[in-house]
């Protein structure tokens, strides 16, 4: 549940969250609960998100319940927020709680992309990738998962690495590849390391792959520099 709660409030408006965890640490749950919802009756849009994050993951405070998270998303959604946009798009690309609708997903995972939303930009590469709920289009979905590269999404670097093992929109090239999924391993993607242990890599230099991951990885992120914890990542890969 804690870990739960504190992502709902990192999603949330001050005033919002600040009233909610009070509640919370006041030892006051069902009241914490039942401001939630009065925000929700005045059509608020943090109260929303947040209440439908506990409904979709289901907690101490309330049963796993999807068909009601995807409601709660819905009105967060529409209210603007970015993950609930995500999510909800999710939900309805999967069928949880509401049946599914992949072309209607797209729709919300671009909202959420529009406004620079990382797993929104994930998600719509996917569907433009393998051609779910729209046409196939590999160049879309490399622009996308490099913009969600950029904005340091793990996955982003993982279909990169994907899309360059395959020559999906681009030329087929092991190396790059490989470089790509050592970013993505480092960062915790598990399907990353799986992948890297394939045949494909076989006759890959691993140590001029872990060079490029590192050169990859300083064009994306300038800022960091050698001493830093993230620009050491790449390397252990």
């Amino acid at each position: 549940m804690i870990l739960l709660t504190a992502m709902a409030l990192a999603l949330a408006a001050p005033d919002t969250d600040e009233r909610f965890m009070a509640l919370l640490n006041a030892q006051q749950p069902e009241e914490a609960i039942a401001y939630l919802e009065r925000g929700v009756a005045q059509d608020d849009p943090d109260s929303a998100n947040i209440l439908a994050q506990l409904y979709d993951q289901g907690d101490m405070l309330v049963e796993q319940d999807h068909a009601r998270a995807a409601q709660l998303y819905r009105q967060a959604a529409q209210g603007g927020i970015a993950y609930a946009q995500w999510r909800l798009g999710v939900m309805m690309d999967l069928g949880e709680g509401v049946e599914s609708n992949p072309q209607a997903a797209i729709q919300w995972f671009s909202l959420a992309a529009a406004q620079h939303f990382a797993d929104a930009l994930v998600s719509l590469a996917v569907m433009h990738a393998t051609g779910r709920g729209t046409r196939q289009d590999y160049a879309k979905a490399l622009d996308l998962y490099e913009r969600a590269a950029r904005a340091g999404a793990m996955h982003g670097f993982y279909g990169l690495g994907v899309m360059h093992a395959l020559g999906e929109g681009v030329a087929a090239d092991p190396q790059e590849a490989m470089a790509y999924l050592i970013i993505a391993d480092t960062m915790g993607v598990e399907d990353a390391g799986r992948v890297l242990g394939s045949d494909i890599f076989r006759d890959v230099d691993m140590d001029a792959a872990r060079d490029r991951a590192t050169e990859i990885f300083e064009q994306y992120f300038p800022e960091t520099n050698d001493n830093s914890e993230n620009a050491a990542g790449p390397q252990q890969g």
